[in-house]
């Protein structure tokens, strides 16, 4: 049930949204509000049964000399609904360029859980990410106006700030008052949550934004990078 294999995933989803961004490609002044549910059952013909609550707020502020000062912040909870786990497919992983925690590795962001006994024969333990049924993503970002590096090609760059997570179904988020999750993967967690900086820039191409990231893992485990390097095509939020 909770590594489903050869399932049929049907589902309807609802999104409702308010824009009022100047630019959707280049927003530097406005806001962006959007929630989503998403429903599989049997009823639609599907073998996993799951709903997904999801929110996002984006806001926008012109700062003086033409600096953009952007938030991101994003929230999900899944459950499955006749009281089962949730299969992996369907639950949250936070790590990689786009609306998640920058400078970590793509979907490492989460809990784990030990297969067979734990340990293969070579003594090594043997875990798996599971993912999440809740997730909490804050990005913070200062961008600069455009450089007019290249013709006709105009150049940002910015600075951001990223702090996020994923809780399984025995965790609690950060919000609530008892914390059960001080550590992960031996790593101490402040709130709860992993914490990344960097800088980076993006270059305006006719058919979307370059954008090349270079990010530091404040929370850094183990298995983090000292130094992450992102390429990626478009805004991240």
């Amino acid at each position: 049930a909770r590594f489903p294999n050869n399932k049929r995933r049907a589902a309807v989803r609802f999104d409702a949204s308010y824009d009022r961004r100047d630019n959707v490609l280049f927003p530097s002044r406005g806001l962006l509000l959007s929630t989503s549910m998403e429903y599989g059952s049997a009823l639609l013909l599907g073998e996993m049964d799951f709903l997904t609550l999801s929110a996002n707020a984006r806001f926008y502020f012109p700062m003086p000399f033409g600096f953009v000062f952007k938030s991101n912040t994003a929230g999900a909870y899944v459950v499955n609904r006749k009281g089962g786990v949730v299969p992996v497919s369907e639950r949250f992983y936070e790590g990689g360029p786009i609306q998640s925690v920058r400078g970590y590795t793509w979907q490492s962001i989460s809990p784990t859980v030990t297969l067979g006994n734990g340990y293969d024969p070579a003594g090594e333990k043997i875990t798996a990410r599971l993912g999440g049924v809740s997730r909490f993503v804050q990005n913070l970002e200062v961008e600069t106006p455009p450089i007019p590096v290249f013709p006709m090609l105009p150049l940002k760059l910015f600075l951001f700030l990223d702090g996020g997570n994923t809780w399984s179904e025995t965790e609690k988020p950060f919000f609530f008052p008892n914390i059960l999750l001080p550590k992960r993967d031996g790593t101490d967690l402040p709130l709860g949550m992993f914490y990344s900086v960097g800088v980076g820039g993006m270059l305006a191409t006719p058919l979307f934004p370059l954008r090349i990231d270079f990010t530091v893992p404040l929370t850094r485990r183990p298995q983090d990078e000292l130094i992450n390097f992102f390429i990626s095509a478009g805004s991240p939020f």
